[in-house]
């Protein structure tokens, strides 16, 4: 049993230092209005580099050009740094979005972020929660936390037997 314990603790700061995999994009906004257009938006919102995916669908007379610049500006909600502005680039050929935008994010917490068609008026804004890319040593620690009760109901249980056995052979 002490086995046991000691291999876990020292596997389980292997296991929290290893790589995690980054969840997918997810909506922020969906078939909103935009001016003369309707947009989707979904984010992928990481500390380091973020990403947005924007969605404008094509429409018959307003159609958007691959050269109508689009803007996403981000600030973070506590206003400790100045608005910034990154520009959405066109869309590899065969993608399911038209624009995708990489934006800068120093830190984690609540950002305040807007997105400007440049030929139209109007913007939209949504408050997105930066957090850091995969998850925490937590977050794996309670993931795991079943799997460990298994193999420790699993250990007692061969202890036990074993001890039964060794209590059944005659001295």
């Amino acid at each position: 049993m002490k086995r046991i314990f000691a291999s876990l603790g020292v596997l389980f700061p292997l296991l929290t230092s290893a790589a995690y995999h980054d969840g997918p994009p997810f909506p922020i906004i969906v078939d909103q209005s935009l001016g003369e257009r309707t947009i989707s938006v979904w984010a992928d919102p990481d500390v380091g580099v973020g990403t947005f995916y924007l969605y404008v669908p094509e429409e018959k007379d307003g159609q958007l050009s691959r050269d109508t610049p689009i803007s996403v500006w981000v600030q973070p909600a506590d206003k400790h740094l100045a608005e910034a502005q990154f520009f959405a680039e066109p869309a590899e050929e065969g993608a399911n979005y038209q624009r995708i935008a990489y934006v800068d994010f120093d830190d984690r917490g609540m950002w305040e972020t807007r997105f400007v068609v440049e030929d139209s008026d109007s913007e939209l804004v949504k408050e997105v929660d930066v957090t850091p890319p995969g998850s925490t040593g937590y977050a794996l620690l309670w993931f795991l936390t079943p799997f460990l009760l298994v193999a420790l109901l699993w250990a007692k249980a061969m202890h036990q037997r074993v001890q039964y056995a060794r209590a059944q052979q005659p001295s």
